[in-house]
């Protein structure tokens, strides 16, 4: 059979008691079939959270370490999930699944609004 490439695992920065959203994008950042679904979409500026995610795709799946920055800094993930959800605001431990939940919210709304 084919061999697939392997991947390395690769960090993601703490932010400041973000440890229950890096641990759940790591989860996300093993899915390379919404990597290939998120470039197929045509993305817009009001597509935030999908653009985000398909940067921590393509960083996880495509882009070699950067070794000045050899980890990802979630920033706009969680900036795209706040502006969803008033309960990220701050720098407090929150829940991984409320995360997910958010974020995949996020991505199905923004999926629906480039059909229309």
């Amino acid at each position: 059979g084919s061999k697939e490439k392997e991947i390395t695992p690769k960090g993601l920065l703490n932010m400041g008691n973000t440890c229950f959203m890096d641990a759940m994008l790591q989860n996300i950042a093993w899915c390379p079939n919404l990597l290939t679904e998120l470039q197929k979409a045509n993305l817009n500026k009001s597509c935030k959270m999908s653009k985000s995610v398909l940067k921590l795709l393509k960083y996880t799946h495509l882009e070699e370490r950067n070794h000045k920055f050899p980890e990802y800094e979630p920033a706009d993930i969680l900036s795209a999930a706040r502006e969803r959800n008033s309960i990220f605001d701050g720098y407090q431990q929150q829940d991984s699944f409320e995360m997910l939940n958010t974020i995949i919210d996020a991505i199905k709304d923004e999926m629906l609004n480039l059909v229309q």
